[in-house]
């Protein structure tokens, strides 16, 4: 589905991505785990078109989309879910689903009807809430409405920035376990998630971000055993709940 190889990136005079090298599969969650500023995010917004490589190349598909902008790339197939949630606040949740499916261009008004009424169902809380201003909902359903608007674009690889962020555990698990859902459906995830044990759960696979470096990789269970990574980022109280 998806291949970056030795990409570089930077902000201004500061790099921010070394050589970073991954894959994700058709049909699988991979997970992107580090420390705050370890180069996650920077590494999606890499992929969505937000931030130019200085080297490397990205592969979508068979496609060389390296050069793409963000816009073709939605149309390509890819959706990025940004951290924060970053919904439209002074518009309604129904607004925000709407403009969720801007780039499909070809689709009609049915489909498009049809795909809000599938969001609703999948997320009962929005359709009640669908009148109401995005700004004024939750944390929780904030985040629900950011991945609903992102499925809008009928994906085939949804890209999540800490959907579990600022969430009360059991809301952030309900997130996490839609997530899984989605997989089991079919779509392709690439996840950043600062909760290393709940993201690497739900996973196929995961990499090990430190400083712009991808710096170990694996299955989701071996990163799970590995005692480095227990150390360093499987704090016990903090991954209780995802047991």
């Amino acid at each position: 589905m998806l291949r970056l190889t030795s990409i570089d990136a930077s902000y201004g005079r500061v790099q921010a991505l070394r050589r970073i090298s991954l894959h994700v599969g058709a049909g699988e969650i991979v997970s992107l785990i580090g420390a705050n500023g370890a180069g996650k995010s920077t590494t999606l917004e890499v992929i969505s078109g937000l931030i130019r490589p200085d080297s490397g190349r990205i592969v979508l598909g068979e496609q060389d989309v390296t050069s793409w902008r963000p816009g073709r790339l939605v149309r390509a197939g890819i959706a990025h879910v940004p951290e924060g949630r970053q919904v439209f606040g002074s518009l309604s949740v129904e607004d925000n689903l709407l403009l969720g499916a801007y780039s499909r261009t070809r689709s009609s008004r049915e489909e498009i009807a049809a795909d809000l009424q599938a969001q609703y169902k999948r997320f009962p809380r929005l359709h009640e809430r669908r009148r109401q201003l995005a700004g004024s909902l939750s944390g929780g359903e904030q985040q629900m409405l950011a991945l609903a608007r992102g499925l809008m674009s009928r994906p085939k690889l949804l890209m999540l920035d800490e959907p579990s962020l600022g969430l009360a555990p059991i809301i952030a698990h309900q997130v996490l376990a839609e997530v899984k859902r989605l997989r089991d459906e079919g779509l392709t995830v690439l996840l950043v998630e600062q909760n290393a044990r709940a993201a690497l759960r739900i996973a196929d696979r995961g990499y090990v971000v430190e400083t712009g470096r991808i710096v170990l990789e694996g299955t989701a269970q071996d990163l799970l055993d590995n005692p480095e990574v227990q150390r360093a980022y499987l704090g016990r109280a903090y991954g209780e709940i995802w047991e």
